[in-house]
């Protein structure tokens, strides 16, 4: 059996960015476009069962928002980054078929959620400056640089709402305010962020939108925490905040309740929220919890794999683990469907119901017939005498005894760990 080759790697699909409303589960994927190497194609399906159903396609990362208003709409957003021009698309799931689109010129903006019937929340980056043609930008600020987006000088991320009625765009926030978070639950819109020139501080204040007032409503100062989630429950706010106060912007959250503009520590927590195993095979992304039944749910990283928690606005109850890495959930009557990889196997999505797993999806068929390398677990002594862990893979036909030439990769950190390659 041959090893995969690089020619293989424009068959990998990726999984994540679930939503659900009462009668749909759906999921964005990617695929490497064979035409065009540096640009994927996108796709949107429709999960029944162990069945997928491809709903469309685009050639651009789709933002997507299910209607909870009307269950057989959904909404996506396409942007060009070249003409700085985004379509907003309502999609019919009964009859598959698009019913309108809207064109919204000047921004690259992404749907995240449909607030009422006649209204979307938008994400996007917010230019402070006009754009230069010169062939290098002067720095002015910091971070002048993000992994994710490129050059960001000058850049903050907003958010807006779009009037399906009027087609008006409102912008929420003012204009050197830069959106770290934002939650939507109950009707209430809270926002971490702040307003910067020069540096921006790690450390994000915590606001509320008020939508009769049109502005933010200061709910925690900036300075003082780093907010990781938040979640209203029973009708009081709670937050997974870190203060950063012995390990900095690295440090892990506690689980705080909200009152009088202040936290108060309620779980002690110092474990983090998400997904760190580094495996460079997230192309899309999702998210890391959701509340339900007056309950936080959420996923954290054990070592080498995560686990699902839930906080009760009191404490956290450990729920299952799984042995890969999780990138998006959904709670659908009782059963957590999730997308996740494992050491062998690139995102699939899953269903966890009753202490038990069952595999849904069925992408990336071609690894069948290819050797992926399985991952053995060492451990060893670092250079502190602590027990560090490690994972060797063999090459294919490997034969005990026999001397291989290695690769040595040195990877994680503090708060992370490594499973970068995945195939031998």
């Amino acid at each position: 059996m041959n090893g995969v080759t690089v020619n293989d790697l424009v068959n990998l699909v990726n999984v994540g960015e679930l939503k659900i409303n009462g009668r749909h589960t759906v999921f964005v994927t990617a695929q490497p476009d064979a035409n065009q190497l540096d640009h994927y194609q996108w796709s949107v399906y429709d999960q029944y069962g162990k069945q997928s159903q491809r709903l469309l396609s685009v050639s651009q990362h789709p933002g997507l928002a299910l209607s909870n208003h009307d269950p057989k709409h959904l909404y996506y957003s396409t942007a060009d980054h070249r003409t700085k021009r985004t379509r907003l698309h309502q999609f019919n799931l009964t009859n598959l078929s698009e019913e309108q689109q809207y064109t919204v010129d000047g921004y690259e903006l992404k749907v995240e959620q449909e607030l009422n019937a006649h209204e979307l929340l938008l994400s996007g980056a917010y230019q402070l400056n006009e754009p230069t043609t010169e062939p290098w930008h002067e720095v002015t600020e910091v971070p002048y640089w993000s992994n994710d987006e490129g050059q960001v000088n000058g850049v903050r991320h907003h958010l807006w709402i779009f009037n399906l009625a009027t087609q008006l765009l409102t912008d929420l926030v003012p204009p050197t305010f830069d959106v770290a978070n934002f939650w939507y639950q109950g009707g209430r819109l809270l926002i971490a962020g702040v307003s910067y020139q020069n540096s921006r501080s790690f450390k994000d204040g915590l606001y509320e939108y008020n939508f009769s007032h049109h502005d933010l409503v200061d709910l925690i100062s900036p300075g003082q925490y780093r907010f990781d989630d938040v979640a209203i429950l029973n009708q009081r706010l709670f937050a997974v905040a870190s203060n950063g106060q012995r390990f900095g912007m690295g440090e892990n959250p506690n689980f705080y309740r909200y009152h009088d503009h202040q936290l108060e520590l309620v779980a002690p927590w110092d474990s983090n929220l998400g997904n760190i195993v580094v495996n460079d095979m997230t192309v899309v992304s999702g998210n890391a919890s959701l509340v339900q039944d007056d309950k936080l749910y959420f996923y954290t990283t054990v070592v080498d794999h995560n686990e699902f928690y839930q906080f009760d606005g009191h404490q956290t109850t450990r729920l299952f683990s799984w042995s890969g890495a999780v990138n998006s959930f959904v709670i659908k009557n009782d059963q957590f469907i999730f997308t996740a990889t494992t050491a062998e196997q690139p995102q699939q999505l899953y269903r966890y119901h009753n202490g038990t797993v069952t595999q849904l999806s069925d992408f990336n068929q071609f690894l069948d017939q290819r050797h992926v390398a399985k991952l053995h677990e060492v451990h060893y002594q670092d250079s502190t005498g602590k027990t560090a862990t490690g994972w060797l893979m063999f090459p294919d036909n490997f034969v005990k005894g026999r001397q291989y030439p290695a690769i040595l990769e040195v990877h994680g950190g503090s708060t992370g760990c490594l499973w970068k390659k995945l195939f031998s």
